[in-house]
């Protein structure tokens, strides 16, 4: 299963920066939505998305998409 590592650096990012960043923004930010943003930061995995939500959120984070995504359990 792919699971997102979004929570992770959206608080990481907000750590380095000093600031709270909302679901809000980062939806403003990329033109995700809430609910796929939701889904995305689910502990449980398995949130189906595209290659544009990846992309948008790499650029809005400052990562790569191997930064963002890992196969658990790993090869």
């Amino acid at each position: 299963m792919i699971r997102f590592n979004l929570s992770r650096l959206v608080r990481e990012r907000a750590e380095t920066e000093g600031r709270v960043i909302t679901w809000r923004e980062i939806c403003e930010a990329t033109g995700i939505s809430s609910s796929v943003l939701s889904s995305l930061a689910s502990p449980r995995g398995g949130a189906v998305t595209n290659t544009r939500h990846v992309e948008a959120l790499c650029r809005f984070l400052g990562c790569a998409p191997g930064e963002l995504m890992e196969l658990d359990p790993p090869v």
